[in-house]
């Protein structure tokens, strides 16, 4: 395995290679089942040369993604405190067959106007949107809409109190959040967690043994999509342009969705554990 494959893996990254098959199964679909659109048109037709820019194309993602850590780098991230948050918050249940009624960037919109009405609003933070089809006990549920998000502080039970705040939380979900500190040198493996190039099927199940304050206790294992529900997916992320999944605060994207580059631009001071951290220009 070379040095680049072996760090790709480090970082829980595919390779180019890996993308490729995916985007080639996409599109042998996405033909097959004759589907049409201005957004599928572009991804059947995505080159090394003139990119399609889809959140649908498995190619473009992981080029945001090797962006993403590339910039991350350049800005020092890596080098400071962060905490991981995943979420499951309430409103982000969808019904099967119901996406192309789901307005993606409103999502990430209300996800971001609760951000800057709270607490959390000084904080650096950088994550992303998940998407997974669930089931329990082989019936299905819906498609569930996932947080995973990396807050610039070393409070952890302060941030945790922010989210709870921020967030709403109900019975969706049998662990709506999970908060932890980001260790030391794993903070590029959160981050392109956080943004993921696969999407899977959550199948629970819950098991006669109960924990220790009575509860059931719930397994859950991760399985490919079906056809179906892959293109069901990717007809919808292909309305909207690859990082519209992305959740930011104060660190600006400088460059477009249509851009093929993703250049980003801290706007507050990092918070971290070395007083070289950089902050971008103004």
């Amino acid at each position: 395995m070379t040095y680049q494959r072996s760090l790709e893996k480090l970082l829980g990254m595919e390779t180019a290679e890996e993308a490729e098959t995916s985007w080639n199964l996409l599109c042998k679909r996405v033909r097959k089942a004759g589907l049409e659109s201005s957004g599928l048109a572009k991804l059947l037709k995505c080159s090394n040369w003139t990119p399609c820019l889809t959140e649908a194309c498995p190619k473009c993602r992981r080029r945001l993604r090797v962006n993403l850590v590339g910039e991350s780098c350049r800005l020092d991230l890596p080098n400071a405190s962060f905490i991981r948050a995943s979420l499951v918050p309430d409103g982000m249940t969808w019904a099967p067959g119901t996406l192309g009624e789901v307005y993606l960037t409103r999502v990430i919109q209300n996800v971001r106007k609760r951000i800057e009405r709270s607490d959390l609003a000084d904080k650096i933070i950088v994550g992303g949107l998940d998407v997974s089809h669930n089931s329990l006990a082989n019936i299905v549920k819906a498609w569930q809409g996932q947080l995973y998000l990396l807050v610039n502080s070393d409070d952890k039970r302060r941030v945790e109190k922010e989210i709870r705040v921020t967030f709403e939380f109900g019975s969706s979900a049998h662990r709506p959040i999970s908060v932890a500190s980001v260790k030391d040198g794993d903070f590029l493996k959160c981050l392109t967690y956080s943004y993921k190039n696969e999407f899977y099927q959550r199948s629970s199940y819950l098991e006669k043994r109960l924990k220790k304050d009575g509860t059931p206790r719930m397994r859950t294992s991760p399985q490919a999509l079906s056809v179906a529900q892959s293109l069901e997916l990717a007809t919808w992320f292909a309305d909207y342009a690859v990082g519209s999944r992305l959740i930011l605060r104060n660190i600006k994207r400088v460059t477009p969705p249509q851009s093929p580059k993703l250049i980003l631009q801290l706007k507050k001071p990092i918070v971290g554990k070395r007083s070289a951290c950089r902050q971008g220009d103004d």
